[in-house]
């Protein structure tokens, strides 16, 4: 009997556990400073296998966005592209545009080379440059970098490179993966780059003349686990 209690309790763990992996929220936040373009944003793929395709696709058609914001690491550095690979052509699909910064998996994944190229011939790298579409001015961070180029919205990949930038402007970002796993009345325990319980994990920050978007991204690095930290993409306007 007590075998049967300790097998029921591990299925509902993995079930809760797995759960997170094949739901995608999608967060809206109203913080463009024009109205007008409805952009999806994206980060943290890690080739996730897991990822629930068709749901993707549902919310592609829903949300009809006007333009893609990718902030890396769309590979893993442990490799595998497959799933990224159908990814990115989902997005091409669309024929909408797509701008982009690169994150930290890519400097060090086999894929890496394959996704810059990939990339470079589906839309727009931001990092170090600024570009206007629909009445934004947009710019990008270099990994491990602050802003240089005055802008409405930045593209970056760690939040701690916003936190240090100067800039004002609406910075987006990735890396954290929410924590990954949640933990009740605590919330994030670590993500990469800062201390024990991070002050910046997901979700909207204001930090005065700035303010920082970070999204918990659609996939996971080191194990395919995650705990009250669903996977997401972000809906701005």
């Amino acid at each position: 009997m007590f075998d049967w209690v300790i097998r029921l309790l591990a299925i509902a763990v993995i079930l809760v556990l797995f759960h997170n992996q094949r739901s995608i929220k999608c967060r809206r936040y109203k913080l463009l400073p024009r109205r007008g373009p409805r952009i999806l944003v994206l980060s943290d793929f890690h080739n996730n296998p897991f990822l629930p395709f068709h749901q993707f696709e549902r919310i592609l058609i829903d949300e009809n966005p006007d333009a893609f914001f990718l902030l890396g690491d769309l590979v893993d550095r442990k490799g595998g592209k497959k799933s990224t690979k159908k990814l990115l052509g989902l997005l091409k699909q669309t024929g909408k545009p797509i701008f982009y910064v690169h994150g930290n998996h890519e400097g060090e994944a086999p894929e890496g080379p394959w996704l810059r190229n990939e990339l470079s011939s589906l839309g727009t790298c931001l990092e170090g440059r600024s570009v206007e579409f629909k009445g934004l001015r947009l710019s990008g961070l270099y990994y491990g970098t602050t802003s240089q180029v005055p802008s409405d919205v930045y593209l970056c990949h760690n939040p701690m490179d916003a936190v240090n930038s100067s800039l004002s402007g609406l910075y987006l970002a990735g890396h954290t993966h929410g924590g990954q796993v949640r933990f009740p009345f605590v919330g994030a325990f670590y993500v990469p780059g800062q201390k024990f319980f991070p002050d910046y994990v997901k979700g909207y920050y204001d930090l005065g003349e700035k303010g920082l978007l970070i999204t918990s991204g659609l996939g996971n690095t080191l194990a395919p686990i995650r705990f009250l930290n669903s996977i997401e993409v972000l809906i701005l306007e």
